[in-house]
């Protein structure tokens, strides 16, 4: 098997405050997928309009425009809407997933998360929601 070329790799905004932690991820995600940053999330849900990644892996705790207003930002625009949100948050909180179902997340993880649990929920994420967009098609 080829490995895939750079432009065949599906796009993922990775919005966090934390650079050691974006940096962290990009790392581990750079083999399989074309990482786009955000340190804000006004920043990450502009970028996100503009870019429109396949999926957006989201800090939940951060300044200004936290988490969960930056995923319900993303997915009350036409634009981005479709594209799949993962969570990640340091907390564990038992409400959190109800919360994440609530704005419209795809999955909510906990950190510290290892990259291959995240790449396993980007891929998933990605697989379901392009079966949503399939069957959300008119048949001809």
């Amino acid at each position: 098997m080829e490995p895939r070329g750079v432009f065949d790799r599906p796009n993922v905004l990775l919005i966090d405050d934390c650079a050691e932690q974006r940096d962290l991820y990009e790392f581990a995600l750079a083999r399989e997928f074309n990482i786009l940053t955000a340190a804000r999330g006004a920043e990450g849900a502009s970028l996100a309009a503009r870019e429109r990644p396949d999926a957006i892996i989201l800090d939940v705790l951060m300044p200004g425009m936290d988490g969960w207003e930056t995923c319900t930002h993303i997915k009350c625009n036409a634009r981005t809407a479709h594209i799949p949100v993962i969570l990640l948050t340091g907390t564990n909180d038992r409400d959190l997933s109800q919360h994440a179902i609530a704005v419209g997340a795809a999955a909510v993880l906990t950190k510290p998360c290892p990259a291959d649990r995240l790449r396993d929920a980007i891929l998933a994420a990605m697989n379901q929601s392009a079966h949503e967009r399939q069957r959300s098609r008119p048949s001809s």
